[in-house]
């Protein structure tokens, strides 16, 4: 399912973690497993050869600090994106984050993350 709002950017270079809430969805169920699949949007801007190879590590959390530092409790996936090469500046990724519950269902929420130049 697609996510109405877009991920905070991403420079090349830089290094971030992505999260979904997926707590409304799991209900009595816990997340087992997290996968993130990034790619790039089509007919975006920048280049990216190997844009899955950005996706450095995937774990589901209980606990999230959002920037606002105020400590968040939930199902969430979290997905660490990085090595982002400067090609890509100018594009869009499209990163899926996808939980596998413990009651065996599978749910996934896409959104768009921007590439953008230091800066801007």
């Amino acid at each position: 399912m697609r996510l109405e709002t877009s991920f905070d950017p991403i420079e090349p270079g830089e290094e971030d973690v992505f999260a979904i809430d997926f707590t409304a969805d799991a209900g009595r169920a816990y997340i087992l497993n997290v996968i993130g699949t990034l790619r790039m949007a089509r007919y975006s801007e920048g280049f990216d050869p190997n844009p899955q190879s950005r996706v450095l590590e995937q774990q589901p959390l209980t606990i999230i600090y959002p920037s606002g530092g105020r400590q968040i409790t939930g199902q969430f996936g979290a997905v660490r994106i990085g090595g982002i090469p400067a090609t890509a500046a100018g594009g869009t990724y499209i990163l899926e984050i996808t939980a596998q519950l413990s009651d065996r269902r599978m749910i996934s929420y896409n959104s768009t993350l921007p590439c953008v130049l230091p800066g801007q």
